[in-house]
């Protein structure tokens, strides 16, 4: 069995403050809570002028580790390792324990030993307090039994497991970057649309409209919803099941970015055999967040099987007439400014007391709307723009699991990392 020591035979927890060569005037950094990810990073930098928070604040020099005590931001993974600290020291909230790397330990490896998930599981379980106001008391991290790694093997930890972080901040880096390109296409595609030889309209060179919902290039139409569907309604109330074959697209499935299958719920099979066809989601329909403070409105676009999903009360689908409107175009539109603005505007408060899309309210909604073809050109586009990002996606999350897997082996010695 490996040889184990306590945490604070590698580290200084919540180390006393030195004395400050500094004016007061000088800048040092300031770390908010807010100022790090829940990847245990630092994601924005600030100064303040040491006078502002030599008093009040959590103080720590450079290459020290912050781990956020207090939940939920402790669970959530919130701390950073602070390297690169204006005038070599900082000051933060006081929700911080501070870990400073004793002189035959690495501060790299303590860092990723803090923001190991099984470190932050047993931390969880050590909280105190009242709830919502738990924190990990300090003796925590100091009695924490780490492996005996020679300074040497944390030093190679570290490195292999910085690699893994570094890809996968990279990796991140690409996503926003398309993400960004993608925003920019659709608020040109969606307000200008693109012509017969794959050009961009403008007013300088295209015939433009006025409208209800503002300028439009001239072949397009302003359409209700009710017009553009050949269904559109709300789901049944589900009865529902531990597991089956048949599941329920809900509220928790629609997400900003679009529709996530693994939050589906199951209905018993009679349930399921007792809907319409037409309340069993199809390739291609559109789904609708219709209730809830800040999730309303949110759109998704179903592009699975047909006959394994429905979807319940608080959800609405709109599949579109496939002969006159893309459904692609369609998902799209939704999440237009022009959209939003009507469906903010028609909100109600429902008998729960959350807000409320009604299905007439819904179909009221106008969107802007290019001839067929048009709409085809947009969608095949933005298309490859979704393919770019959803394969990072999927890159970045076999990244992570590959981070997860080495923390597990290195951080415990289950592999050697002079193997490596």
């Amino acid at each position: 069995m490996a040889q184990t020591l306590p945490l604070k035979e590698l580290a200084y927890i919540n180390p006393p403050r030195g004395p400050i060569r500094l004016k007061d005037h000088d800048e040092v950094s300031f770390i908010s809570m807010g100022d790090v990810g829940v990847n245990g990073r630092w994601i924005n930098q600030q100064t303040r002028n040491l006078k502002d928070v030599k008093r009040g604040y959590t103080y720590f020099e450079e290459g020290d580790i912050l781990f956020a005590k207090i939940t939920p931001c402790m669970e959530n993974g919130k701390g950073c390792h602070a390297v690169g600290l204006k005038n070599g020291i900082g000051f933060g909230t006081t929700e911080f324990h501070v870990l400073r790397a004793r002189d035959e330990a690495d501060a790299g490896f303590i860092y990723q030993l803090t923001i190991d998930p099984a470190f932050r599981l047993r931390a969880e379980a050590r909280m105190t307090g009242s709830a919502g106001q738990q924190r990990v008391p300090a003796s925590f991290l100091e009695e924490y039994k780490v492996i005996s790694f020679s300074k040497h093997q944390q030093q190679k930890i570290a490195e292999v497991l910085t690699k893994a972080d570094d890809a996968i901040a990279r990796t991140e880096a690409l996503i926003a970057k398309y993400e960004r390109i993608r925003t920019g296409l659709m608020q040109d595609l969606l307000t200008k649309g693109i012509d017969e030889h794959g050009r961009i309209r403008s007013e300088a060179t295209h015939t433009f409209k006025d409208s209800p919902l503002g300028r439009i290039p001239v072949e397009w139409e302003v359409i209700t919803l009710a017009e553009v569907s050949a269904f559109l309604s709300r789901g049944k109330s589900p009865v529902y099941a531990a597991h089956s074959p048949f599941g329920v697209v809900n509220q928790a499935c629609i997400f900003p970015d679009g529709l996530q299958l693994d939050k589906v719920k199951y209905v018993k099979p009679e349930f399921w055999e007792s809907l319409d066809s037409m309340y069993r989601l199809h390739p291609g329909d559109v789904v609708i967040n219709s209730t809830g403070t800040g999730t309303l409105g949110r759109v998704g676009y179903y592009s699975g099987e047909p006959d394994v999903l429905t979807f319940d009360s608080h959800v609405t689908v709109i599949r579109v007439n496939p002969h006159r409107y893309e459904a692609s175009y369609l998902f799209y539109e939704m999440q237009t400014p022009r959209i939003r603005r009507q469906i903010e505007a028609f909100c109600i408060s429902g008998s729960t007391n959350q807000i409320e899309l009604s299905k007439n309210a819904l179909k009221a909604v106008e969107g802007a709307f290019p001839p067929y073809g048009e709409q085809r050109r947009i969608v095949e586009i933005l298309g490859i723009q979704a393919q770019r990002i959803n394969a990072e996606r999927s890159y970045l999350e076999k990244l992570r699991r590959l981070k997860t897997g080495l923390m597990q082996d290195l951080l415990t010695g289950r592999v050697s990392v002079d193997a490596l």
